[in-house]
């Protein structure tokens, strides 16, 4: 039994906000952020928006808005809240009827998408499931130090969501912690983002790269066989750095962050939306890193029949 990428959805708020506005703000020269980060702008939530009722919209457009469709379980990812007393994926369930959908939040660095998808197809490899909604939701503004332009232009909100369903796709998966880098990227105790950019750098590049390899080595596969890499979408340097000595094609390579920037644990998610868009690859390899630090990927692939 294996597994597909049914659909999938996003959200981003409303209001945008673009390097001019930033560079402005931290008094740099024009053209300062995109030349480091590869960034044009980016979405930041507004009051009426919150990491659950952009997942509710997520969720929406996943189901086409049909209430009462059950799925097997829901897992909801985000960093940017504490676990709340009543998991956030049991509001989801409540929200649109799924009375028989568990529910499982997963609060964690930028990598909790991931693990949440390698515990998904798993399940469902397993015969345990048949059906596994998984929905990402990030309100990073809310932890930006605005005097801060090592952090500042970066980051960005949103929401994006996948529904996984048995069928013939198999996966492999990787997953690595780094001990002694706790302080590389963490929320001070002001409760805003800090950061060491070059350690950041220097191990999401690294990270990137192994992840990559292995993953192809324990798929077997070559490079020229993945036909779509969505990576966090952390900084187009990293990206560019990572992937140049894979030999992987380029154009294969998805990068949105241009117009959304680091979205944390929901960049895959909504990268991936973006990328299925303009294309329908039999094999995606999706590559991470995040706080901790720590990195892992998985690689998806249809089996031919």
């Amino acid at each position: 039994m294996g597994v597909r990428i049914l659909k999938t959805a996003v959200y981003l708020p409303r209001n945008i906000i673009t390097n001019e506005e930033l560079e402005k703000k931290l008094g740099l020269e024009s053209g300062w952020i995109k030349s480091r980060t590869g960034i044009e702008s980016r979405h930041w939530a507004e009051e009426d928006e919150n990491i659950l009722n952009m997942a509710i919209k997520v969720v929406e457009n996943i189901l086409d808005e049909e209430k009462g469709v059950q799925v097997d379980k829901i897992l909801f990812v985000t960093s940017s809240e504490k676990p709340s007393y009543m998991p956030y994926s049991i509001q989801l369930a409540s929200a649109f009827g799924m009375e028989e959908s568990p529910g499982v939040d997963i609060v964690g660095g930028f990598m909790a998408f991931l693990h949440a998808l390698d515990l998904a197809i798993a399940a469902i490899e397993a015969g345990k499931a048949e059906k596994i909604l998984i929905v990402a939701s990030e309100t990073l503004s809310k932890h930006l130090d605005w005097e801060d332009p090592s952090t500042l232009p970066l980051f960005g909100d949103g929401a994006g969501g996948v529904l996984l369903v048995n069928d013939h796709w198999t996966h492999v998966s990787y997953f690595k912690s780094i001990p002694g880098t706790e302080d590389y990227l963490f929320l001070n105790e002001n409760g805003t983002i800090q950061m060491n950019g070059t350690k950041v750098y220097r191990t999401a590049v690294e990270g990137m790269e192994e992840v990559s390899r292995k993953l192809l080595e324990k798929a077997e596969l070559n490079p020229t066989e993945v036909e779509l890499v969505v990576p966090h979408q952390a900084n187009l340097k990293i990206i560019e750095r990572g992937f140049s000595k894979l030999g992987i094609p380029k154009e294969r390579i998805f990068i949105d962050l241009v117009k959304h920037g680091n979205t944390g644990s929901a960049s895959i998610p909504i990268a991936l939306h973006h990328a299925l868009q303009e294309y329908t690859p039999r094999s995606i390899m999706m590559v991470g890193v995040g706080s901790g630090m720590n990195y892992g990927g998985v690689l998806m692939w249809e089996e031919i029949r």
